[in-house]
């Protein structure tokens, strides 16, 4: 049984087998992908089940000469794809936690590592099969009466926004309080020039005067629209410019039968503002598996624990 299980170093991977397990996967995401991991991982070993037919990314990076699988910035959760034979659960986290003893890892699989630390995080999408007009009847009356005051206040959708518009918008409005450095939104940038045109989407809200009041970055696969940034001026949040840019991002991909990932939240306030646009909420798990030797595992707790 052990001789189906490998950890391989990215490089050494059969990059067209990894990519093709992911996308056959209905959970597998833009994040397992190889071109992602390539540019937003300090380093990736991959988990590899009988050729292929399971896999699963480990991010890696060196925290005081050890080895930590971590999340790498902008990435919400990886999984364990190709649902694999319950009969090797258990050797694939013995696996994970023999290739390393300190795991800071998020997974929409609940039972990934048995006995670690786990918290419950909260995601939405919704699946933009159908209409619009029928989307949008899910819609609570506090978003509908938002976007009615959007349309009033003078929101014009723009398509002509840069990357750097969206970094600059961003880090204006929420540069202060967020956690993302610099180094943070230069490994983007190597993403977005990773990605063929196709998988980066960028646009925003400009105003009559031709203010450009809100800045979207989205990012795409063959099944998923990824909210991954999104800012209003102080001018755009009187308008409700982000109601707007929503509203709009849902219209123009409803009845394409992909699916817009929210990517999150646990903030009161962002979920509430999520909800209003009717989507599911899907649960993933964060995880936290110290088996560090004393003190070392003191140290990492008071440092890295993420709960």
């Amino acid at each position: 049984m052990a001789d189906q299980i490998h950890i391989v170093p990215h490089a050494s991977l059969n990059y067209r087998k990894w990519d093709t397990a992911v996308q056959r996967d209905a959970r597998g995401s833009l994040y397992d992908a190889s071109a992602f991991l390539n540019v937003m991982a300090d380093d990736w070993y991959g988990l590899v089940v009988e050729d292929y037919r399971s896999v699963m990314a480990l991010p890696v990076k060196q925290i005081a000469g050890l080895r930590m699988v971590y999340m790498p910035v902008f990435t919400q959760s990886l999984g364990l794809l190709g649902s694999p034979e319950a009969r090797l659960r258990q050797p694939i986290a013995e696996a994970v936690r023999s290739f390393s003893s300190l795991i800071s890892f998020s997974s929409g699989d609940e039972y990934l590592l048995p006995g670690a630390k786990t918290r419950r995080r909260t995601n939405f999408i919704l699946p933009l099969s159908s209409a619009y007009e029928t989307l949008a009847g899910s819609f609570t009356a506090e978003c509908r009466k938002n976007i009615n005051k959007a349309r009033n206040r003078g929101c014009i959708w723009r398509h002509d926004v840069s990357f750097d518009e969206v970094l600059r918008l961003y880090q204006s409005a929420y540069g202060k309080v967020a956690a993302y450095k610099p180094r943070h939104f230069e490994r983007l940038r190597q993403l977005q020039q990773a990605l063929s045109p196709e998988q980066v989407f960028t646009a925003g809200i400009g105003n009559e005067q031709g203010e450009l009041v809100y800045a979207g970055l989205l990012l795409k696969d063959r099944k998923r629209l990824y909210y991954l940034l999104g800012a209003p001026s102080q001018r755009g949040r009187e308008m409700r410019a982000t109601y707007f840019f929503i509203n709009e991002i849902i219209r123009r991909f409803s009845g394409t039968g992909m699916i817009f990932d929210f990517e999150g939240s646990d903030i009161p306030d962002v979920a509430r503002f999520y909800k209003g646009f009717g989507p599911v909420e899907v649960p993933y798990y964060q995880y936290w598996d110290n088996r560090l030797p004393f003190p070392l595992n003191k140290v990492a707790d008071r440092l890295r624990a993420p709960f």
